[in-house]
């Protein structure tokens, strides 16, 4: 019996961490203000930094969704920087 709700719970958290990987993962892709989205990729990285929540990265394609945004997001920090402190 402990070895069934065991896997209950572990499916149960992992249904959970998909959850919380995507809704971070909408305030990431938005066009937010870019503090936001740097708190935002900051929890991505707490969440899923831990060897045991990699078939939940895998199952929500967090790295390719991740590489996808990083030209538009070094491009929103450039334009920012510029924004800040060049003008």
């Amino acid at each position: 019996m402990y070895k069934v709700s065991k896997h209950i719970k572990i499916a149960n958290s992992n249904v959970v961490l998909q959850d919380i990987g995507l809704c971070l993962l909408e305030r990431v892709c938005g066009d937010g203000e870019l503090w936001v989205v740097g708190e935002a990729l900051d929890a991505v990285f707490d969440v899923f930094s831990e060897d045991h929540v990699d078939p939940v990265v895998k199952e929500i394609d967090l790295v390719p969704k991740l590489k996808t945004l990083a030209p538009a997001l070094k491009a929103k920090v450039g334009i920012t920087y510029k924004l800040l402190y060049l003008s």
